[in-house]
């Protein structure tokens, strides 16, 4: 019978075609690793994998018997699943990484729910708004805001959000006429304050709900001071330096209480999305797969 362990120590050498990035995945060392893969390999009968100084080529031999590997283990995992069928199925260690002011606002009291409903998971949560290297850092699952470009990654759309053009009262006051901001080009020309995924100039297509059509809006204006950080530009636009743009979960008591002004109503800007990344492999854990559906679940209530 095939040792598993050095089955699942082959798949991360075959997804990654690195045995330190693999060695790094399962916590164990690259030697454990690859004598391990030389054991199964014995027991088979077949190379698996072509070594070099710099990179791992999967044989075609290797690419079979992985492809088998991974319907194996998702039948495993279905059997597990089917077959504990209670909330203590989910075991282990299970790493997250949230961005500090959305996952505070929105996951944490989630991720807290979770944790209740499987108590044998160990949780280790991480707040940060860069996109870590998941396979180095060896994060289970990122919750991100925005898009994504580095396709060694999956990322699944879960929410979405409105963002929301605001400024303080004062603000308006001082620098325009009977206090409000009329048209997109005195917009253009106002004091920016720019998150650093929205700097200048940049391009959205906003839609006018009076007129019922689409428009094309740049902001071509350099802002007056750039962020990284989403709690700060609030604090700088309640500051009454200028105009933000900011996520309508995060300002909707400023809104209601006044502390801050939404700018020309009548104009919706697209909405931005909110994606649980994961390394892009074919086969997706049991604990990353449940999470994400609960995830999903939570978030349309």
């Amino acid at each position: 019978m095939l040792n598993m362990q050095r089955v699942e120590m082959f798949i991360a050498v075959a997804e990654t075609r690195n045995f330190t990035f693999a060695a790094e995945t399962l916590g164990i060392s690259k030697a454990v690793i690859s004598f391990n893969i030389k054991q199964l390999e014995s027991d088979l009968g077949v190379s698996l994998l072509t070594r070099s100084t710099r990179k791992v080529i999967v044989t075609e031999a290797g690419e079979k018997f992985y492809q088998r590997c991974l319907i194996l283990l998702q039948h495993v995992d279905d059997v597990i699943q089917e077959t504990l069928n209670d909330s203590s199925s989910l075991k282990g260690t299970f790493r997250i990484s949230t961005t500090v002011e959305y996952g505070n606002e929105k996951i944490i009291p989630i991720l807290a729910k979770f944790s209740t409903l499987h108590p044998n998971l160990k949780i280790q949560h991480t707040a940060s708004s860069k996109l870590d290297d998941l396979i180095s850092e060896r994060f289970d699952i990122a919750i991100r805001l925005g898009s994504l470009d580095d396709s060694s990654y999956h990322a699944k759309l879960i929410d979405t959000f409105e963002v929301i053009p605001v400024s303080s009262q004062s603000y308006l006051s001082k620098h325009y006429k009977n206090g409000k901001i009329l048209d997109l080009n005195q917009f253009k020309d106002s004091c920016w304050i720019a998150h650093q995924r929205f700097k200048s100039p940049f391009k959205l297509e906003l839609y006018n709900t009076q007129e019922e059509e689409k428009i094309c809006f740049e902001m071509s204006k350099n802002p007056i001071l750039v962020t990284d950080n989403i709690t700060a530009l609030r604090s700088f636009v309640l500051n009454s330096l200028g105009v933000g743009l900011l996520p309508k979960w995060l300002i909707e008591e400023d809104l209601s209480c006044n502390r801050l002004i939404q700018i020309l109503p009548k104009y919706q800007f697209p909405k931005q999305g909110v994606y649980a990344i994961y390394p892009n492999t074919k086969h997706v854990s049991l604990n990353v797969r449940t999470f994400i559906k609960f995830l999903e679940t939570e978030l349309s209530c």
